[in-house]
């Protein structure tokens, strides 16, 4: 009898699990049934570095030699790189329809191409940071490698790890949010003082998603 009763007990639980694995493997596929809306942007934007140099060299009170060098004593003069850009894809027509409902996004790439570059020394490795639209809770999302003399086309991915995406991810999940690009030369005396102007175009490519089957 109580071999019998056993056998039931197995019996049941192979036909409870065969019950409930389907259901719970059909609830996990739900979960996971996001519906994605891909976004790729394009900014262009141009650092001067002759006007840059010229107002470090005229807050540190240094000339620049006839041969356009920093001339022997004189104090290193920090000439700071900074680029930074409102990116706004509140616009794009998904996120306007689906707005709050598009809780997840994935970072494929924030690549950076150099259009156009006259600069005649290497434009130092720069710090990508993002914060929010008004321009709080800032933090480092990536980095860019430095850029050499009048080297153009293709040059990097800003954001590559996925602590890095998923830093990146929270801040564009909110459609609009502030990026900044930022390092700095240091002149020291007998180098020579940068010069000329460098065009570059970020493109972003994100996908934004929702999942009709969550709240």
């Amino acid at each position: 009898m109580n071999q019998r009763k056993s056998f039931q007990r197995i019996l049941s639980l192979f036909v409870l699990c065969g019950v409930l694995f389907p259901l719970l493997t059909a609830a996990q596929c739900l979960q996971n049934a996001n519906i994605p809306f891909p976004i790729k942007r394009d900014f262009e934007f141009t650092v001067d570095i002759d006007q840059a140099a010229a107002q470090s060299l005229g807050k540190s009170g240094v000339q620049k030699t006839p041969e356009g060098k920093i001339p022997q004593g004189a104090p290193d003069v920090p000439v700071p790189v900074d680029i930074e850009q409102l990116v706004d894809i509140s616009d794009d027509l998904n996120v306007q329809k689906y707005g709050s409902a598009l809780k997840h996004v994935k970072v494929n790439s924030v690549k950076v191409t150099a259009l156009e570059n006259t600069v005649n020394v290497a434009l130092p490795a720069l710090t990508l940071k993002m914060s929010e639209k008004d321009k709080s809770n800032e933090q480092e999302v990536g980095s860019l490698r430095s850029i050499n003399p009048g080297e153009t086309g293709a040059i990097d991915d800003m954001i590559k790890t996925e602590a890095q995406k998923d830093a990146a991810g929270r801040y564009i999940v909110k459609f609009a949010f502030n990026i900044k690009a930022l390092s700095q030369y240091v002149l020291k005396a007998g180098m020579e003082v940068p010069k000329g102007k460098i065009k570059l175009k970020i493109s972003i490519d994100v996908v934004l998603s929702l999942n009709p089957f969550s709240k």
